[in-house]
């Protein structure tokens, strides 16, 4: 992250001890009633237990590695979203918790409550109507519940999801390039439209493409896909939530990067 750059930076609520301790009550609460009814998004691997980065990467890669192996080639696509926990609609929201989570009665109040006045006891001049605080226990849960469509707009355009907060990537397995262009572009156009139902901004100055390919077929790559208005050409090198992936799909430049942190950290510890 660039230090230098405001819009980096996240306001964070300074949260009484009370409010923690409520807050992880209602979490669990919440927790067993999406994992009892399946309501959680499948591809979703943030703010979950026994899911981080790390399941996120495994299965891109794997399912990558997979598709190489039997010649296919593959399509991925990062997005990002700008300020998302800050455009949350509390009413969109509120109306996604009651019909597609099932929270009603007075769970719904208490929610409503919770966005109104966060986990704060003072009392403002305005009533926020948008945003989850950050720094809280329930914030990010609300914020996936919020996002969840996401995964079924993706896949319903034929493509594999992946999530991590608001970190989004698909991405297809294919021979004929030009079909699977025309997939990710229709996807992407419905995203950018459900976004902006949803008041959800893309970073379109993040979104990156590459496309992982044996190097017998680099002739065919594809140069450029559009998104929205503009193009974003094809990378050979993406940084996938730290870590980084090649058009090879071996992860040569990821291994390089390793080598050199642990060499760094060796010539210090033989230095002390």
């Amino acid at each position: 992250m660039d230090e230098n750059v405001l819009k980096n930076y996240r306001p964070v609520a300074k949260i009484p001890y009370i409010a923690k301790l409520i807050e992880q009550a209602v979490k669990k609460q919440i927790d067993a009633h999406l994992a009892l009814h399946g309501l959680l998004p499948k591809f979703q691997s943030a703010y979950r237990v026994n899911h981080s980065t790390e399941t996120a990467i495994i299965r891109v890669h794997n399912d990558t590695m997979v598709a190489l192996d039997k010649k296919l080639d593959v399509l991925l696509l990062l997005l990002d979203l700008s300020a998302a926990f800050e455009t949350i609609d509390h009413n969109i929201l509120l109306h996604r918790l009651e019909f597609t989570f099932g929270f009603t009665g007075i769970v719904l109040e208490w929610f409503s409550s919770y966005l109104k006045t966060g986990s704060s006891n003072k009392s403002d001049e305005t009533t926020p109507i948008c945003g989850v605080p950050q720094g809280t226990t329930l914030g990010p849960i609300l914020f996936i519940l919020y996002t969840a469509p996401l995964e079924e707009i993706i896949i319903r355009h034929g493509l594999e999801p992946m999530l991590f907060a608001d970190y989004t990537q698909l991405y297809i397995a294919f021979k004929r390039k030009g079909d699977a262009q025309s997939r990710i572009e229709a996807c992407i156009d419905e995203i950018r439209v459900w976004m902006t139902e949803n008041l959800l901004v893309l970073n379109d100055s993040k979104t990156e493409v590459i496309h992982f390919t044996s190097k017998f077929k680099a002739a065919n790559k594809l140069e450029s896909l559009r998104v929205g208005s503009s193009e974003v050409s094809s990378v050979p090198l993406v940084r996938n939530l730290g870590v980084y992936f090649d058009q090879s799909g071996l992860m040569e430049e990821n291994i390089n990067q390793i080598c050199k942190s642990a060499y760094g950290s060796l010539v210090e510890f033989v230095a002390f």
